[in-house]
């Protein structure tokens, strides 16, 4: 096995090793959690809920697979993101073998270690969101249409399979990059429309037969709520912009895409200025790009959205350096040495997190030296922008995440621990931000108790029953604990969490 190749399987294994080692961040991956709770509570695979209150904010294959891991044995959240990071290398090998295929292993080494080492693509995949595998089922139809186009008609199939998958995964988004970048091939390269006729009906059916297995229950059981829920409000909705905790400008995706895909992305404008021109490069700018724009003028913007235009990116760069040989020096060793002095003078002023601080400064000194040392053995852009990566990445994801979890979200898994030794209903009283920036209603917590947490809003609700009660420090005040029929003494407290037992008197 060559070197290059035993070094990519090594980074590989190394990005998403340890994925079990900490607990859930809310809001994304607590309230999916949530979600998920309830659905084995009522052993229910067909309707994710919150709050005992239908949750259609994304599809179901991710509650699918999670169940299906949890079922077999896998434990704890190992078996909430074991299908991400299953699907995202899913997509590392679609990305290597596509690559290898057309042009040759400089090319699939490259594209593969870019990808793996994008800080949004690795951070993404070890997390329970729906996400990776929206990129994976995705990646799989864009490739499979390719390789139809390239004359394996029944590789159409697979695509719309696929693609059927990828709209389980996360919606309809999926269908219109399908078709936007099938509209482009067919209006753009007139040779290519020959090889685009034939397969659509059985691939169509199979789109269907995959869709239906959850469209079409969910809507007979929920009718017109399911629509206007899922449909209008989640889809069209965020589309429009009715989303407001997730508005952003036009631009909002060029941070984002320069960072997250940094730093590969240094290179992106000079592989566009030297783009061989041909159909398949079309293709693959075309894919990116329809993301990119959709995603930009969309009204409700998050970072992970435009996570399905950074396969395309990965093989446009890993072309570009097998043909061109760009060695550029100091571009990626440049990124990662500002990046480490940045990191080092403000790590100062970050607090509780300025030992993180420093040491991501210290890996980016780490990885600009390893980038420049590789560059002058021969090295090429890609490897040295990968050897210049890792240090940064392999920290952040192996140091920065398990201790911000620690210092932010650890105090609610020891509380649930509490609330499961003493056992009792437990409900939580004003968990949310109330204005306070910053701060979420933790909905993990129902994931690490493994029941529900009904939430009260005022404090006669809070008092009602008797039980336990999650709350803030910063709600004593506001909930008026104190005195009446009920009385509520202190169990156990965690940083800024409190968790009360609430007793009637006789």
């Amino acid at each position: 096995m060559p070197a290059r190749l035993v070094l990519l399987a090594l980074t590989v294994v190394a990005v998403f090793w340890g994925f079990w080692g900490y607990g859930l961040f809310d809001l994304d991956e607590g309230i999916y959690a949530a979600a998920l709770t309830e659905m084995r509570l009522r052993g229910d695979w067909l309707v994710p809920t919150y709050g005992g209150t239908p949750f259609f904010e994304k599809p179901i294959l991710q509650y699918w697979v999670a169940l299906g891991a949890l079922s077999v044995g896998i434990p704890g959240e190992a078996a909430l993101r074991l299908p991400s990071v299953l699907a995202s290398l899913g997509t590392l090998l679609l990305v290597y073998r596509f690559a290898r295929t057309r042009w040759g292993e400089t090319a699939a080494l490259s594209s593969a270690g870019a990808l793996a080492l994008s800080p949004l693509f690795a951070g993404v995949g070890r997390m329970f969101m729906p996400d990776a595998v929206l990129v994976f089922f995705l990646t799989a139809a864009m490739l499979a249409f390719w390789a139809s186009v390239e004359g394996h008609a029944r590789s159409r199939w697979l695509a719309l399979a696929c693609l059927g998958a990828a709209v389980l995964a996360k919606g309809p988004m999926p269908v219109a990059v399908f078709l936007l970048v099938l509209a482009f091939v067919w209006l753009r390269r007139p040779k290519a429309r020959a090889q685009m006729r034939g397969g659509w009906v059985v691939g169509g059916a199979l789109f269907l037969l995959v869709v239906a297995a959850w469209y079409v229950p969910v809507a007979m059981r929920e009718g017109a709520a399911f629509f206007q829920e899922f449909v209008i409000r989640q889809n069209l909705g965020r589309l429009a912009g009715e989303d407001t905790a997730h508005l952003g400008p036009l631009y909002f995706y060029l941070p984002v895409l320069l960072v997250g895909f940094a730093p590969f992305s240094l290179a992106l404008p000079l592989v566009w200025k030297d783009r061989e021109g041909d159909a398949l490069d079309g293709f693959l700018w075309a894919w990116a790009l329809v993301v990119f724009v959709l995603f930009s003028v969309a009204g409700s913007k998050l970072p992970h959205y435009i996570l399905p235009m950074f396969p395309p990116l990965a093989l446009l760069l890993g072309r570009w350096q097998a043909r061109v040989g760009a060695r550029l020096p100091y571009l990626a060793t440049g990124w990662f040495f500002l990046l480490g002095i940045v990191l080092l003078v403000a790590s100062g002023g970050l607090g509780e997190y300025q030992r993180l601080g420093f040491g991501l400064g210290v890996a980016c000194l780490l990885g600009a030296a390893i980038g420049f040392a590789a560059y002058a053995r021969g090295a090429g852009f890609s490897m040295q922008a990968w050897l210049a990566a890792a240090p940064f990445v392999l920290f952040a994801l192996h140091e920065g995440l398990p201790a911000y979890w620690e210092a932010t979200h650890a105090p609610l898994r020891t509380l649930a621990e509490e609330a499961r030794r003493h056992g009792g209903p437990v409900q939580s009283y004003r968990m949310g931000g109330m204005g306070e920036p910053g701060v979420v209603s933790h909905p993990s917590f129902q994931w690490y108790l493994g029941g529900m947490v009904p939430g009260a809003d005022w404090p006669d609700e809070a008092l009602a029953r008797e039980g336990l009660l999650l709350t803030r420090r910063s709600r004593l005040r506001v909930a008026g604990l104190e005195g009446g029929a009920a009385s509520a003494s202190l169990l156990f407290a965690a940083g800024d969490l409190v968790l009360f037992k609430v007793e009637h008197s006789q």
